[in-house]
């Protein structure tokens, strides 16, 4: 699902203008004057990555700045700085959102035919200020757009990092990361490099399906999670068993299912004990030590559950289960069935 607010762009843009430099085997044709922009973190880092390996791969030093300090006389220094012993230098401007003195340090400069060295500028944010987009404009800076891809493009930036690790996906491990991540690039980014390092070089030649991916996942979704609680909450004892069979089908640990199931009934434990000793409502969250979101949610549930035997017992059934997934291969979806029938039944004696 989209997250409201963040600003997007198409992807292929940022590909073409990252293409245009980041390949190649030198800068020959390529601006010297470079902006990397955009509030996409995974975006701006993975273009900079690709743009400092293009840099060493030509010979260039690497030399990191802070753009809010730079000068008129600083920037025309460093910038035109030569020397028949050393090599170009490549330089990564940092913090140009908070360079507010930029575009007149800019003005300074007539054309990129001044610079003897690479200047790449990076910038975090929305937009470009006017006053700076009018700047590079002038100057011809070639420009990388960094922002959040469109949820149908998200397949394009998965393809892209996977080959940035030598990795090849399947569709149907396309698909897995999806389902599990839907479009958090990040964590997107760090499971793959995750995969790239267990499997190693001689496993990464193989592409990457849903059952060489399952395995090394951390699949839970938050809201899958949240799914799982609720359904208990509400009583709705079969949809809870579907929910947990379908995402042990989907890959996911059955240690993870487990540990909502023994959370779901350590609550409901705190707060029928704190209830039974006369807390009122207004005090069950400080002497239950549990949010107050989760007392609001647990209170009516806790109204038609009192009798706390049924979650004492399935408590200890996650206890036992915890040792025999742990232990030795068993029968997964009939143990953590067999957890929630304890909750389902009535009553206790």
């Amino acid at each position: 699902m989209a997250v409201k607010g963040v600003k997007r762009a198409a992807y292929k843009d940022h590909a073409a203008a990252l293409r245009a430099v980041a390949h190649g085997r030198s800068w020959d044709g390529a601006s010297r004057l470079m902006m990397v922009y955009g509030s996409c973190d995974l975006l701006l880092s993975e273009s900079l990555r690709l743009l400092r390996d293009k840099a060493l791969a030509t010979g260039a030093a690497i030399t990191s700045l802070e753009a809010p300090t730079l000068t008129e006389n600083s920037l025309l220094a460093f910038a035109q700085q030569t020397s028949l012993f050393e090599p170009a230098t490549f330089y990564v401007l940092r913090r140009t959102e908070s360079a507010k003195n930029l575009p007149k340090v800019l003005a300074r400069l007539k054309s990129q035919d001044q610079l003897a060295n690479q200047l790449c500028f990076v910038f975090q944010g929305d937009a470009l200020p006017a006053p700076l987009a009018k700047e590079f404009h002038r100057l011809k800076a070639h420009q990388v757009p960094c922002f959040a891809p469109w949820p149908n493009e998200v397949p394009l930036v998965l393809t892209a990092l996977a080959d940035g690790l030598g990795l090849k996906l399947n569709q149907d491990g396309m698909q897995l990361l999806l389902q599990a991540h839907g479009d958090d690039l990040v964590k997107h980014a760090n499971e793959l490099r995750k995969v790239a390092l267990i499997l190693g070089p001689e496993g990464c030649r193989e592409p990457l399906s849903a059952r060489i991916l399952a395995p090394h996942l951390e699949m839970l979704r938050e809201d899958d999670a949240q799914q799982l609680d609720y359904l208990l909450l509400q009583h709705d004892w079969a949809k809870a068993q579907a929910l947990v069979t379908a995402l042990l089908t989907r890959g996911e640990k059955a240690l993870a299912l487990l540990a909502i199931l023994a959370s779901h009934c350590r609550n409901a434990i705190r707060i029928a004990e704190a209830q039974a000793r006369g807390q009122s409502a207004a005090g069950l969250a400080s002497a239950t030590r549990l949010s107050p979101f989760v007392i609001k949610t647990y209170l009516p549930y806790m109204a038609k559950n009192r009798d706390i035997k049924r979650f004492v017992l399935a408590l200890g059934l996650c206890q036992t289960a915890d040792l025999q997934f742990k232990s030795r291969p068993i029968a997964e979806a009939l143990i953590l069935a067999r957890v929630i029938d304890v909750l389902a039944r009535p009553s206790y004696t």
